[in-house]
């Protein structure tokens, strides 16, 4: 019985100090205030971690230990959890986790959906007034297009809900001799807390005639 007690201690000693090291990279406020601990267990991929990324977009890196076991404080709100390996692609583990005051959330028998990334942009045409994007995905996905004349943005086109690897989309209404910005964000099946952003990419619209 001492010994048992002893083994349920230092498994509590542990989520603890692991709990308390994710508090403490929290810089860039995700836990901030945190008042509840989710915990769950993930496949082990050498390099990963898990990221937590709240619906402000704010994220947390947490290290996986040797078992694939994770945990982290976080404050009340609604997160996804994804799976990150080292280089950088991106797995859903959880679409939406409702955390709330003095709750511990765990996270058992999950279904990992993969997410897409962008392997390579082109803009083949391009007039004073209208730009066609075309871009690949390594698998199948949704996606759509952030532009403007700046990397803010500001402006976004529908998203095309047909999962395919290959992408065409067309701008509308751009102003002659002007540069623009634009990434590409792609997602599977609408999970918006799950998307993936391409790097910011530039092309300049044709003066008027």
């Amino acid at each position: 019985m001492r010994n048992r007690f002893l083994l349920v201690a230092a498994l509590m000693l542990g989520l603890t100090g692991l709990v308390a090291g994710c508090g403490g990279a929290g810089g860039d406020g995700v836990n901030a205030e945190a008042s509840g601990v989710l915990t769950g267990r993930v496949p082990i991929v050498s390099g990963s971690v898990v990221v937590i990324r709240g619906t402000d977009g704010a994220e947390l890196e947490v290290a996986i230990d040797a078992d694939g076991n994770y945990a982290a404080s976080l404050r009340p709100g609604a997160y996804s959890v994804l799976l990150k390996t080292s280089d950088g692609k991106l797995t859903l583990v959880s679409r939406s986790v409702n955390i709330e005051d003095n709750m511990t959330v765990s996270l058992v028998d999950i279904r990992l959906v993969p997410l897409p990334q962008v392997v390579s942009v082109s803009v083949p045409l391009v007039d004073h007034d209208t730009a066609t994007v075309e871009w690949i995905s390594d698998i199948d996905a949704d996606g759509r297009i952030d532009y403007g004349t700046d990397t803010r943005y500001g402006y976004s086109t529908y998203t095309d809900t047909e999962l395919k690897t290959k992408h065409r989309m067309q701008l509308h209404d751009l102003r002659p001799d002007t540069t623009y910005h634009f990434r590409i964000v792609a997602s599977r099946y609408g999970l918006e807390t799950a998307e993936t952003f391409s790097q910011d990419y530039a092309f300049t619209t044709e003066p008027l005639p």
